[in-house]
Formats: structure tokens, sequence, C-alpha cells
């Protein structure tokens, strides 16, 4: 547009890169790609570790469910505080049975 405006050939504005600028241009392109590949590398191992860690949250709470009863969290709780801390299926009971 301004080389149309005066009237000026076509590259006027513009010399010829040496061999120096040339590979310094190229330089500059690689490392903004590599930045951009180091960037969405980052990203790629965060969601592998994110769904990693879901996994294995998962994993856990199903082992949990299949060890840990009703019956065996009571009886551990029972060992812990040294009582006898009644069922709460068993307290239910007593007051239905007592109404």
């Amino acid at each position: 547009m301004i080389n149309d405006t005066f009237g000026l050939p076509e590259m006027a504005l513009f010399g010829p890169m040496t061999p120096e600028d040339m590979q310094l241009f190229q330089q500059q392109m690689q490392a903004e790609n590599q930045a951009k590949m180091a960037m969405q590398q980052a990203r790629l191992q965060a969601q592998g570790e994110h769904q990693d860690s879901k996994d294995e949250t998962i994993l856990l709470k199903t082992l949990l469910e299949k060890i840990l009863t009703p019956d065996a969290a009571h009886a551990m709780l029972n060992d812990m505080t040294g009582g006898s801390l009644p069922m709460s299926n068993e307290t239910n009971d007593s007051s239905q049975s007592g109404a």
C-alpha cells in the first residue's frame, strides 16, 4: 500500500536477507515452536497425572468399600475407644420396640 502510494517497486522498502539474518529468523521461529511444544507437553503430563490420581481414588474407594464394612468399622471404633458403642441399627431397633 505504501509502495503504491509513492510509486515504489514492490521490494523497495526491504533489503535481501543475509544468511545470518535468515539463520536468526529460523532460530526465532524454532524457539517459538519449541516453547509451544514444551507447554503442550506440560499440559499433557499434568492431565495424565490428574487422570492417574483419579483412577487411584476410585480404586481406593472401591477397596475401602469392600474391606471397611459397617461391622468392621464398628469393631475398630470400639477397639479405639475401649468402649462398647452400639451399632446404629441397634439404637433404632430398641427405640422402635419401646414405643
